[in-house]
């Protein structure tokens, strides 16, 4: 039973609500003048209260032929069917302008849907859906421009904070005979840009306060080391993005500073610092050194991550060992120390949105986009959470350079 005191918080504004103030809308039936149906408006009186007691399910007969949805009082946004019961874990993304982040979550949300659920029952999830209307505009905005047209995907508008996109995960019981456990993932696109400007920190202030775990997508073009090793026809044409440290020390500064916490405080979230471009790693790293090395394979590549036996933390902590060393070693190591003094846990990895490089002459990427190790980063934020659990094994380095 509910706390009929207890607020829900919508996924897209943060902004709190009781369920008998969400009018619920038809997704199929619509009025005179084409606006979706109401099929029932908010709701007064004692119903109002009962409402968080004992919420009306939505999969009624009643509503059946109208597939309904409660809508946000605050923001107006379509509210998942599960807002009743399902927690939201809020997952920001950052970047800096240039560093592929858009792309990254282009290729993580494809990942996750079309190119792991085989390996789901390993990895302990048993589903990831998107809402319906956020699978419309993940297609639109995110699949159809680089997946099928392999054009590269637009920058965000810097004071602009880009609607959440919200999926429904559940997972395996930690012990035989419980229910699954349920959520509803929010991945939120921060842009580096309104890290640093007071202005537009207001637009992201609250996803800071209410993140539970962040991605940092570093460009490792803005080091100058990585540019001297690219051969010419790779070397960047325009001028790099902000300074991957500068951007993490804007989020960390605003994050305490939204939270209320005392500067030199540990913030209590993890943190996955992911080296973007994988694909370009090949051109730079010394075969050599042998841990960095352990990245690519026999053709220059990013490894992509194997998930036939779930997601192995020790396994991921070696890539992790070895994309720590390459930031250290390509001018980012005071990154890396400011992100261990910072964040309650803190891993590295490396990880390649498109597979290939973007050609300036056609408008397109080289060949088909084919994401290599873009999951890592959320399935250790989720081991992190509590959500999955992993089993144990020793990672045979050899194995793992010859998969």
């Amino acid at each position: 039973m509910n706390n009929p005191f207890a607020l829900k918080k919508c996924p897209f504004c943060f902004e709190q609500f009781t369920l008998g103030d969400c009018t619920v809308f038809s997704s199929t039936q619509f009025d005179e003048n084409g606006e979706e149906l109401v099929v029932r408006p908010k709701l007064e009186g004692i119903r109002r209260i009962t409402e968080q007691f004992i919420p009306q399910k939505l999969s009624y007969d009643l509503f059946q032929k109208h597939q309904p949805y409660r809508q946000c009082p605050k923001c107006k946004k379509p509210l998942p069917y599960n807002i009743t019961s399902n927690e939201n874990c809020v997952i920001g993304i950052i970047g800096g302008r240039g560093s592929g982040k858009s792309h990254y979550i282009a290729a993580l949300i494809e990942t996750l849907l079309y190119r792991i659920p085989t390996y789901y029952e390993k990895l302990g999830i048993i589903e990831i859906a998107p809402l319906p209307k956020i699978q419309a505009q993940y297609r639109r905005n995110y699949y159809e421009p680089l997946f099928v047209q392999r054009g590269k995907l637009q920058a965000n508008i810097p004071g602009t904070l880009t609607d959440p996109l919200v999926f429904t995960c559940s997972f395996r019981p930690l012990l035989e005979g419980m229910h699954p456990r349920s959520l509803n993932l929010v991945i939120i696109d921060v842009s580096g840009e309104d890290l640093s400007n007071d202005t537009n920190m207001v637009r992201t202030a609250r996803f800071l306060l209410h993140a539970k775990g962040l991605i940092m997508v570093v460009d490792p073009l803005v080091s100058p080391s990585v540019i001297n090793c690219l051969p010419e026809g790779l070397k960047p044409t325009e001028p790099s993005g902000e300074n991957p440290l500068d951007v993490l020390n804007n989020l960390i500064l605003n994050t305490r500073q939204h939270r209320g916490m005392k500067d030199g405080s540990t913030l209590p979230l993890p943190l996955a610092v992911a080296i973007g471009k994988g694909d370009l790693l090949g051109n730079v790293i010394n075969r050599s050194d042998t841990q960095i090395a352990s990245l690519i394979g026999h053709d220059r590549q990013l490894i992509d991550a194997d998930y036939r036996n779930g997601f192995r933390h020790e396994i991921y902590n070696y890539f992790s060992t070895a994309s720590e060393k390459f930031l250290n070693q390509f001018d980012n190591a005071p990154l890396v120390q400011r992100a261990r003094q910072a964040f309650r846990s803190v891993s590295f990895s490396a990880v390649s949105a498109t597979g290939s490089h973007f050609d300036e002459k056609s408008g397109k990427f080289q060949a088909s986009i084919s994401p290599r190790r873009c999951a890592d980063p959320l399935l250790w934020l989720f081991h992190q959470l509590g959500y999955l659990q992993t089993e144990s094994v020793t990672p045979d380095p050899g194995a793992i350079r010859n998969p």
